[in-house]
């Protein structure tokens, strides 16, 4: 029988049901069929999976009738996803849902070009003619024209269901969407990366999704969210919120001003809007959601208005022209005290998003995860009152030349003038920098201390330091080559992972414990002189590194 998993999204299974036998025999007898050409649904229609759970007795009548039928009647279908079937028609791949029900777009037959016309539109048929059959066309599956570049106009036939998760997404060149009435169904990602996007329409008469005063945009009707906007979209008064990822990668947006009515702007609403560098905040807003602004490297200014009561996690990372945020005075939740340039949680004074510019006052007692995710900060400087610093609240502070904890500071130190924070009690290096001094009283690098920061062409960790954390260097260039210490018993997941220049690591100590993906994706890592008694993780530890190889003969050996 055919089951079908999520419909919206198009997975088709095939279920064998009866002994081993049986199966493998039915499976064989349709790959044989497949091979000569012929179809298996001219030959049984719907009974040809009723074939694979017959009973024992049957098999073998069925085996003989099934062989004679493969020499007989010719077809055109194609094998995919292993024994699932489709078949090609104008250069589009369809997969069969129900076969007296419906069909899906899967994609572009094995790397053939769109059937688009002169100008780059393609036209999705609401229904195909497969093996004498006109069926209705349903739905267009997850990733189906992912990354098409001939694509500049879509035209989406009446009678089509559903967009899947990544249907069209990084199709760079896309200009126009057409979207039918019938359509019920838009993953949040099926647009995402179509950059150049300038009208969007929905057919009148459209249940659930419409494009109201001409805004070039798709909005969802029963909550008013707009749910697809692009470069010409104009935000209606109506709409209540800024859907997940509505204008995600929109380069062309210079500015934006959202209209008052606005309540809500979602998850990586405006993420990676390159060129952003202006945005305008309603009165009414209450909630900003992570990575909200994320990426928005134009940005220079964001004013956060009074009625605001939620922020997400790293609203403003990697804004590196970021350089003023102020809260409203009359917020009773949040604010920027001493002219901070930072949003600060006023209840657990804690910095939630900062800035280039941003300076954390005395007072303050808890600096957020993400606060300062990759912001072009220079300088940092850790007052007494801070007692609390969470994972990755620094992480990828890569313009930081220089790190200061105040000297009455009962929790972090920066002893010697190290330019890292250590937490005092444990010994573990919270944040570094390139100019950082690892003293031989670290006990542990802690969870990305050093990641995405430029690092010295040799590094020698030196002796003391016990554990290397997860993440603790990800992502690091210019270390060429890496010197572990004999006290090192722990190296976490992914703690090298994308160090680009690595090339040679030398380990010292008699033991090491090597979490996943610990030096993973590094191209040039050809060298690593392991201890005697090594435990890895899985073997995932080198994965797509040159020593991966190495690595495996050694297990082989073992």
């Amino acid at each position: 029988m055919f089951v079908v998993d999520k419909p919206y999204l198009c997975y088709t299974k095939i279920l064998y049901y009866g002994n081993e036998k049986q199966e493998q025999s039915c499976i064989y007898l349709l790959r044989l069929a497949l091979r000569a050409g012929l179809s298996p649904w001219l030959l049984f229609g719907r009974k040809l999976i009723g074939l694979c759970i017959i009973k024992r007795r049957k098999m073998k009548r069925s085996s003989i009738f099934i062989a004679i039928w493969l020499f007989l009647l010719p077809v055109s279908v194609v094998a995919d996803r292993g024994d699932t079937i489709c078949y090609v028609v104008n250069s589009l791949k369809y997969r069969v849902l129900e076969w007296d029900s419906s069909v899906s777009v899967s994609d572009a037959h094995y790397g053939e070009r769109l059937p688009v016309s002169s100008d780059g539109t393609l036209l999705l048929p609401s229904e195909v003619t497969l093996a004498g059959r006109t069926l209705p066309v349903s739905a267009i599956e997850d990733n189906a024209f992912y990354g098409h570049p001939e694509l500049k106009h879509l035209i989406i036939g009446e009678g089509i269901l559903a967009l899947g998760e990544n249907a069209f997404r990084q199709c760079v060149n896309l200009e126009s969407i057409q979207i039918p009435s019938t359509l019920i169904m838009l993953d949040k990602w099926s647009f995402l990366g179509c950059s150049r996007l300038r009208k969007i329409m929905v057919a009148d008469g459209n249940p659930k999704y419409d494009s109201r005063d001409n805004c070039n945009a798709i909005i969802s009707t029963h909550d008013d969210m707009l749910i697809k906007g692009c470069q010409t979209t104009k935000i209606p008064a109506s709409v209540t919120e800024i859907g997940p990822t509505a204008f995600y990668g929109q380069q062309s947006i210079a500015s934006i001003s959202i209209p008052e009515g606005i309540e809500r702007i979602c998850a990586c609403a405006f993420k990676e809007c390159v060129n952003l560098a202006s945005v305008s905040l309603p009165q009414s807003l209450t909630i900003i959601d992570d990575a909200a602004f994320y990426g928005c490297a134009s940005l220079t200014e964001l004013d956060i208005p009074e009625n605001v009561s939620k922020i997400g996690e790293r609203v403003v990372s990697l804004c590196h022209n970021l350089k003023k945020m102020t809260v409203a005075p009359a917020n009773k939740v949040y604010d920027s005290r001493e002219g901070c340039n930072a949003i600060v949680e006023k209840d657990r004074d804690r910095i939630i998003a900062a800035c280039g510019s941003s300076t954390i006052p005395e007072g303050i007692r808890s600096i957020a995860s993400g606060a300062f995710y990759a912001v072009s900060v220079t300088e940092i400087f850790i007052p007494r009152s801070v007692t609390e610093i969470a994972d990755l609240a620094f992480v990828g502070c890569a313009d930081c030349v220089s790190i200061k904890v105040d000297e009455d500071n009962a929790v972090f130190d920066s002893r010697g003038d190290c330019n890292a924070i250590i937490e005092s009690a444990t010994g573990k290096l919270v944040l570094g920098c390139p100019r950082t001094v690892i003293t031989d009283r670290v006990r542990e690098i802690g969870n990305s201390a050093f990641a995405r920061i430029p690092l010295p062409h040799c590094m020698k960790i030196p002796e003391g330091v016990e554990t290397i954390a997860d993440g603790a260097f990800a992502q690091c260039a210019n270390m060429e080559m890496l010197v572990l210490p004999k006290s090192l018993r722990k190296i976490g997941s992914r703690s090298f992972w994308c160090c680009m220049d690595l090339q040679t690591v030398m380990a010292n100590s008699p033991e090491l414990y090597i979490g996943d993906n610990a030096f993973s994706y590094i191209p040039n890592l050809y060298v690593v002189d392991l201890p005697q008694n090594v435990t890895f993780e899985s073997n995932m530890v080198f994965y797509g590194s040159p020593f991966q190889k190495v690595y495996e003969q050694m297990c082989e050996k073992q």
